[in-house]
């Protein structure tokens, strides 16, 4: 997950990844950035699921909110990513 959280990070910053869980075929947790947008910079959380898909690929699944309002909508997220069918 670090490397995808690199990737949408603002250049020259370094994203906070906290794993919650973790098995043998996947993983989730929170991911905290920034990422600037319209010339203005936002921290952005977003809770991630990673699960081992078929050959040696890993499908992610990330949904963000801004970090103001992630208590806010945390039991929302948990229902999405819990909701995703994994194929």
């Amino acid at each position: 997950m670090g490397v995808i959280a690199t990737m949408l990070a603002k250049p020259g910053t370094q994203p906070a990844v906290s794993p919650l869980g973790s098995g043998p075929d996947s993983a989730d947790g929170i991911v905290s950035f920034v990422r600037t947008v319209g010339g203005q910079d936002f921290t952005i959380r977003g809770r991630y699921v990673a699960k081992k898909a078929p050959g040696s690929s890993v499908g992610v699944v990330l949904a963000f909110v801004p970090e103001n309002s992630y208590t806010a909508n945390e039991a929302v997220l948990t229902q999405i990513i819990q909701g995703v069918i994994f194929q």
